[in-house]
C-alpha cells in the first residue's frame, strides 16, 4: 500500500482518501487508495489500479450480515472488466465485526466526487438491478408467508412463552425481509447526494 508519506517522498500527488476493511474473519485486509485519476485496491498480494475515467457504474446496496448486523456496500465496475467493492463492516475475529460508518462515508463521498469528475457519464445506481430486486422481493415474500404459516400452525401447540418466542422470531424475520427489499429498490442517484437509506 502506498502511504501518504511514501507519496510525498516519491513526488506523487497526495492521495485523496484511504479506506481499509477485512471482509471476513482471518481474511486479508483490503486497502483502497483514492488518487486523482485512479483507485488502487491492495489485497496484500497485489494492487489493482482502476482508472477513474474507466469506471462505468458505482452501485450502493444494503447487505445485512444476520438479523442484527447491518452492512452497506459499494461495488464498482469499469469498462475494462475490472471490479472492486468495499463494505462498511470489518471483521476483527470470528465473533467480532465492527462497523466503520464515519470512515466509510468519508471515503465514499470522496470516491463519488472523483468518479463524477473523471467520467460524467458514469452511472450511479442504488439498490439491486431491477430483475434481481424483483427476484429478491418474490423470495422475501414467499419466505415471510412460510414463516407466518408455520407460526400460525405451531403456536396453538406451544406454551405461552414458546408462542411469544415464535411470534417474535416471525416479527424479526418480517422486518428483515421488508427492510432488505425496501432499501434495495432500484434507482439512480446524484453523486453528491447518495441515498441516506444506503449509508451506515
Amino acid at each position: 500500500m502506498v502511504t501518504e508519506a511514501d507519496a510525498r517522498e516519491s513526488g506523487e500527488a497526495e492521495p485523496l482518501a484511504f479506506y481499509a476493511y477485512t471482509p471476513r474473519a482471518f481474511g486479508r485486509e483490503i486497502r483502497l487508495t483514492l488518487r486523482e485519476s485512479a483507485l488502487e485496491v491492495n489485497d496484500q498480494r497485489r494492487t489493482t489500479v482502476i482508472p477513474l475515467a474507466d469506471i462505468e457504474t458505482v452501485r450502493l446496496a444494503f447487505q445485512p450480515r444476520g438479523v442484527m448486523t447491518r452492512c452497506f456496500t459499494t461495488a464498482i465496475a469499469a469498462r475494462n472488466g475490472r471490479k472492486a467493492s468495499f463494505a462498511s463492516l470489518t471483521a476483527k475475529s470470528m465473533l467480532q465485526i465492527e462497523s466503520q460508518p464515519d470512515s466509510y462515508r468519508r471515503f465514499l463521498a470522496a470516491l463519488l466526487a472523483a468518479v463524477a469528475r473523471a467520467n460524467p457519464a458514469c452511472r450511479f445506481a442504488a439498490g439491486r438491478p431491477p430483475a434481481m430486486w424483483t427476484a429478491l422481493a418474490l423470495v422475501s415474500a414467499a419466505s415471510l408467508a412460510a414463516v407466518i404459516y408455520l407460526v400460525a400452525i405451531l403456536a396453538p401447540q406451544m406454551s405461552v412463552g414458546g408462542a411469544v418466542g415464535a411470534l417474535a422470531l416471525g416479527a424479526v424475520s418480517a422486518w428483515t425481509a421488508v427492510e432488505m427489499v425496501a432499501r434495495n429498490r432500484p434507482r439512480r442517484f446524484a453523486p453528491d447526494a447518495p441515498p441516506p437509506d444506503l449509508l451506515p
